[in-house]
């Protein structure tokens, strides 16, 4: 599902830039564009997404609740945009993978799949949180 968001984002963001090419051609819609990046962009953001996401899917399995894994993923994420100001270790915070491994887009000389490191920590994570989660809910015969 958040594959599937993901590029239909891309997908509904060059819609738009050529509905506005046509409509209004002054604004500047008819530079060239790299489709193929916009898609390689979303779909590394989905693997670096997986972490977190692992993590919320467990948390929503085991507590069957709604409010809890929102106010988690919310605390994550606010709690990654104040540790990434100064804490040395805030690369390790799972709910900042997918906003650090895009990396330096602005940058000519880096390409889109030249940092890895997140993406390589975020299915590791999710591998780790979907094996545990796993277990537990056979243990306690939920599945």
């Amino acid at each position: 599902m958040i594959l599937f968001s993901l590029m239909l984002f891309g997908v509904f963001t060059l819609g738009v830039g050529y509905a506005m090419q046509i409509i209004r051609p002054e604004l500047g819609f008819d530079q060239p564009f790299d489709a193929a990046f916009l898609f390689q962009a979303c779909f590394k953001i989905f693997l670096c997404s997986l972490g977190y996401a692992s993590i919320q899917f467990a948390i929503s399995q085991k507590w069957k609740n709604l409010i809890l894994p929102l106010a988690v993923g919310l605390g994550g994420f606010i709690s990654f945009m104040i540790l990434v100001q100064g804490w040395k270790y805030a690369p390790y915070h799972p709910y900042g993978y997918q906003i650090l491994g895009l990396g330096n887009l602005k940058d000519p000389n880096t390409g889109i799949w030249d940092n890895m490191v997140f993406v390589w920590r975020s299915l590791g994570l999710a591998a780790v949180i979907f094996t545990l989660s796993g277990l537990d809910m056979k243990l306690k015969r939920i599945i």
